[in-house]
């Protein structure tokens, strides 16, 4: 059973019920389903909006690094930098194989 398997189900109920409500026009829409909509849609932004900080500062980091001599970067800044490199190339790899994929569809 994959990690997580409750949580991944409970989120997969709740975004088909969150499409089935938005297939509905205005007029039909109950108080709760919309507020229901309006909280996802913000549950969404705020996990997008960390993401994006979370990302920056991980950017920030890195160019930090960089603009450093190899010579003089710290040990820890070294691992740093190994394990962002292999993050890139296993994401690079993934996106590689899903556009693949996408292709022969």
């Amino acid at each position: 059973m994959r990690k997580n398997a409750q949580s991944r189900h409970r989120a997969a109920r709740l975004r088909a019920k969150v499409e089935s409500i938005r297939t509905k026009s205005r007029d039909e829409l109950l108080e709760d389903e919309a507020r229901l909509c309006e909280s996802v849609e913000e549950r969404r932004s705020r996990k997008n909006n960390r993401s994006r900080e979370r990302a920056l500062e991980k950017k920030m980091v890195l160019e930090r690094i960089l603009a450093k001599p190899e010579s003089e970067r710290t040990e820890e800044e070294a691992g740093m930098y190994e394990v962002e490199i292999a993050a890139r190339r296993r994401k690079n790899e993934g996106d590689r194989l899903r556009r693949e994929r996408l292709k022969k569809m």
